[in-house]
């Protein structure tokens, strides 16, 4: 994926745990539940996401989002 991204010019935004975990609830040390809840309403879902993957997935495309990379 990252080769293709790099042969297509398209530009890597990477974050590290710390980073998403304050980015999404304001706090590096926040618990993983506390993250699926912050996406929960940041995504208006009506049930918590059941796998802190999907939660973690979610929380990245909104930091992305939010957060867009200047070069």
């Amino acid at each position: 994926m990252i080769a293709l991204c790099i042969q297509q010019h398209i530009t890597i935004q990477e974050y590290t745990p710390l980073e998403v975990k304050k980015g999404i609830t304001g706090n590096a040390k926040a618990e993983k539940i506390l993250v699926q809840q912050y996406v929960q309403k940041i995504f208006r879902l009506t049930e918590t996401p059941a796998f802190a993957d999907a939660a973690d997935a979610l929380a990245l495309a909104y930091l992305a989002h939010k957060k867009p990379l200047r070069i």
